[in-house]
């Protein structure tokens, strides 16, 4: 029988620190007991409360306990329409993103705000706003889930119909269209 050799037991030592630590991390501490998470609007959702998995959220985002991290699951979100003629457009970042803006109405109420897409998009898909034009579409409201829509808060359009052109510009989840979340 051979002699280990010095270099064969520092190898043999890491490998079995290595699977020790590995075992270790793997064993739920003491302090792990309690996997909850909390809905916005203030649904617990507890792992204990059903066995070793996790009970699906059904509201449309959930806040981790103890973190500001806010998880959105991939669920279809509802659509506002809006229609009426372009009153101004706000070019919100002029030197960087471009993100286009359009206030829309029809001249009795205050216009509301609508952020498009950046100009390079919209010059990507023909999408040519200017002041006057008639325009509708539909748009997400990205405030808490279980307020009511205000009127002069700021929509995220989904699509938008404009001189007969229909631009898409954001997913049935809200995603930008050319943004690369979606890869």
């Amino acid at each position: 029988m051979k002699k280990l050799r010095p270099e064969g037991i520092i190898l043999l030592l890491g490998f079995s620190g290595f699977v020790v630590l590995t075992l270790l991390a793997l064993v739920p501490s003491k302090g792990d007991k309690d996997y909850s998470f909390r809905a916005v609007q203030g649904e617990a959702v507890n792992a204990q409360q059903n066995g070793a998995g996790f009970k699906p959220v059904s509201p449309p985002i959930a806040i981790a306990q103890g973190q500001n991290v806010v998880l959105q699951p991939l669920v279809e979100r509802p659509v506002i329409p809006y229609h009426g003629t372009i009153q101004r457009v706000l070019n919100r970042d002029p030197g960087g993103w471009g993100q286009i803006h359009i206030f829309v109405g029809d001249g009795t109420a205050t216009p509301q705000e609508i952020s498009l897409a950046p100009e390079w998009y919209l010059q990507f898909q023909g999408c040519s706003v200017a002041l006057g034009d008639p325009v509708y579409g539909e748009a997400y409201s990205f405030a808490q889930p279980g307020t009511a829509h205000a009127t002069n808060e700021q929509l995220y359009a989904k699509n938008m119909v404009i001189n007969g052109m229909n631009c898409s510009l954001r997913t049935a989840q809200g995603f930008a269209l050319w943004s690369d979340q979606l890869r």
